[in-house]
């Protein structure tokens, strides 16, 4: 048997993706993170790298080489790690990477020479709180809870300016990664050599980050195996990451036959129209429990599970909330009366 890189699966409705989620028995044979985009055409390409990202050194001009790149994405997220301190806020291993900065520029310097890996691992936890909080990096977020991810490609899809929206929900099996180890060993660099880019799975502490808690956030990198300085920044999909070593490994046979038993594919993308994503959202929400107030705790969620209620498939009028309003108001005259 083969190594099944890319699965997609289509539905006719939102309602039958989510009993899908449900019922389907694959959900529960692996390991899963999920994300929910909601243009099916979207691609699982992080945000410092797509094209239409802006740094404030940018001159609204994709950078020209590796080199400018890297300093580009590490001088947001320094600055961003000292905003964040000057308000006293909480970032994982701060104490480590203030008293480690000028150790931290030093090796960024290597990694802009082609010399170190890029991002550094040390710099994994800054990276998925600056995710989180839109400063583009080279990670992509993702979420343990298959119903989280579906309200992610729910009301991203409900607030399309598209006449065809599309709910598009992704699967990664978490084995990819032991495919990788695999894949990478000595025995098999000769076979493997060609593949320029590897994928790394992130998982951080939960403590002090009350987003990636809410949400049971982890993390996937696309990192190069070599980085040239001087050549342009290459634009990795992770779709395509997971097809090309899918192909390597099924030409390697021995590798091939001890992963044999693995059935179920590397990535699963599910698909389903947009048209009712205002009831998913309705029905995750009364059903679930899951809302904007509960993925983003805080203010922010309060005012985001406000601002949702728009977008759902039964809106009230101003009528039907007057006729509310007058009913809590006359119980409230009833109970003070004697």
């Amino acid at each position: 048997m083969s190594i099944i890189g890319l699965e997609t699966r289509e539905f006719s409705s939102c309602e039958e993706l989510l009993k899908h989620l449900l019922f389907d028995d694959v959900w529960g044979r692996r390991q899963w993170k999920y994300r929910g985009q909601g243009n099916k055409d979207d691609e699982l390409v992080p945000s410092a790298l797509r094209r239409d990202t802006k740094f404030f050194s940018d001159d609204e001009q994709p950078a020209q080489s590796n080199k400018v790149q890297i300093l580009r994405e590490w001088t947001v997220l320094k600055r961003f790690m000292t905003f964040a301190d000057h308000q006293g806020l909480p970032i994982p291993g701060v104490d480590v990477l203030f008293n480690d900065l000028s150790e931290l520029n030093w090796l960024v310097h290597r990694s802009m020479q082609g010399e170190q890996r890029w991002p550094l691992k040390r710099l994994y936890g800054l990276m998925a709180l600056a995710q989180h909080y839109g400063v583009p990096t080279r990670i992509l977020d993702w979420t343990r809870a298959p119903l989280i991810g579906l309200y992610f490609a729910a009301a991203y899809a409900a607030q399309e300016e598209n006449e065809k929206p599309q709910i598009t929900l992704y699967a990664l099996n978490e084995e990819i990664y032991y495919l990788h180890l695999l894949a990478f060993n000595d025995k098999y660099e000769s076979q493997v050599s060609k593949i320029e880019a590897t994928l790394i799975g992130i998982d951080v502490p939960y403590a002090k980050n009350p987003n990636i808690t809410a949400q049971t956030g982890t993390f996937t990198c696309i990192a190069e195996r070599r980085i040239n300085p001087e050549h342009a920044v290459p634009i990795r999909n992770l779709e395509g990451i997971i097809v090309e070593l899918a192909q390597v490994v099924n030409r390697i046979e021995d590798l091939a036959a001890m992963l044999g038993m693995q059935t179920d594919p590397m990535l699963i993308k599910l698909i389903a129209p947009g048209d009712d994503a205002g009831r998913l959202l309705r029905k995750l929400a009364s059903t679930f429990h899951i809302m904007g107030g509960t993925v983003f705790p805080g203010f922010d969620g309060a005012a985001k599970a406000v601002h949702e209620r728009r977008l759902w498939d039964q809106k009230w009028s101003d009528d039907q909330v007057a006729i509310e309003f007058q009913a809590l108001a006359l119980l409230n005259e009833a109970k003070a009366k004697p």
